[in-house]
């Protein structure tokens, strides 16, 4: 084969390559949008994604969303915030439409019920309820909420240490890559595609688990840090003026004969539920609207009909049953003030 046959051969690879390449980022542009996130300089999150940020799924269910002016995903922002949401990625809601999240239908709901208050979501991808705990004094301070602090959260079980660290402020903060080459790849929708299924795989166990295991054996500490830390934030929202709210959905798992069952330890719900009333905390536990949410209409508040049954991020039935209940909770205490 001469040279010029193989630099040919070189070139029509390379322009293959391109058009290969550049048909799936347009593919993906729709597919798995992410976009790029970077650091919070307020400490009201870890990170934030860019403001006006466009974002697609169709990898677990089909929504498309636009961030708002700080890099949150509302359809809109105002001067004052009387309701702050905080949460995972459950909260945040890029799964669905932006108007079937929690925070659009509270509003809604708010509206029609005549309540002239207006509910602002920070959630944010990876920020479990510590990350959110260690955080609230500066959400506070960044967004000055009149009436309510909610802080969503899948788990009521952490670590030991986790909570410790939590306690003493010193818990890592979740990292953020918004400088570089790296920051810029991250914004091209294949290569951030690719780096998710790689992060799923997790092919050389580097990741560590979302929610690691609880030192079970010592519930009596573990208690007594949950207790210091639920003391901390209580006395935070207090004196802020705000009414704490914890909004915990648990995991569901779907057995064969098609009954539920919720994946959590009815021993540590116990101790959350008796330490958020210790210390003027609100738990909202949803297990019993989705437990009757599914006897009566077989509604789960998890999936998707491109995923599997009862499982993934929440869906626009979940978010549905979370913001009534959010919409309750705040007209029954609304309502009970003098």
């Amino acid at each position: 084969m001469s040279q010029r046959k193989v630099l040919l051969w070189f070139v029509k690879f390379f322009i293959a390559g391109v058009i290969a390449f550049a048909l799936l980022t347009v593919f993906s542009y729709f597919y798995f949008n992410v976009g790029a996130h970077s650091t919070s300089v307020t400490g009201s999150t870890d990170y934030r994604w860019s403001p006006h940020m466009f974002t697609s799924r169709a990898s677990e269910g089909f929504a498309t969303a636009r961030t708002d002016a700080n890099g949150f995903n509302n359809l809109s922002t105002a001067d004052t915030v009387d309701i702050l949401l905080m949460g995972s990625s459950h909260m945040e809601g890029f799964n669905v439409m932006q108007d079937q999240t929690t925070t659009s239908l509270l509003n809604g709901l708010l509206r029609e019920r005549g309540l002239s208050k207006f509910a602002y979501s920070i959630a944010m991808s990876e920020h479990d309820l510590m990350h959110n705990l260690q955080n609230l004094q500066s959400a506070i301070d960044e967004f000055h909420p009149t009436n309510y602090v909610i802080i969503e959260t899948a788990y009521v079980e952490y670590p030991i240490e986790k909570i410790r660290q939590v306690l003493l402020g010193e818990l890592p903060r979740l990292p953020s890559t918004n400088t570089g080459l790296l920051y810029y790849l991250q914004k091209i929708p294949y290569i951030k595609l690719m780096y998710a299924q790689y992060l799923k795989l997790d092919p050389f166990g580097l990741i560590p688990p979302t929610n690691a295991a609880v030192a079970k054996e010592d519930p009596g500490l573990y208690a007594a840090e949950l207790d210091a830390l639920l003391s901390k934030c209580g006395s935070i929202a207090s004196e802020a003026g705000v009414t704490l709210v914890l909004l915990y959905h648990p995991e569901i798992f779907l057995e064969s004969d098609a009954s539920l069952r919720a994946l959590d330890d009815e021993a540590y719900s116990s101790v959350m539920a008796e330490l958020c009333a210790k210390h003027g905390i609100v738990l909202l536990d949803m297990t019993p609207i989705i437990f009757a949410e599914y006897a009566a209409k077989h509604i789960l508040p998890y999936g998707f009909s491109n995923t599997a049954v009862s499982e993934g991020h929440l869906n626009a039935d979940g978010h549905r049953m979370i913001a009534d209940t959010l919409n309750e909770t705040i007209l029954y205490r609304e309502a009970a003030q003098p």
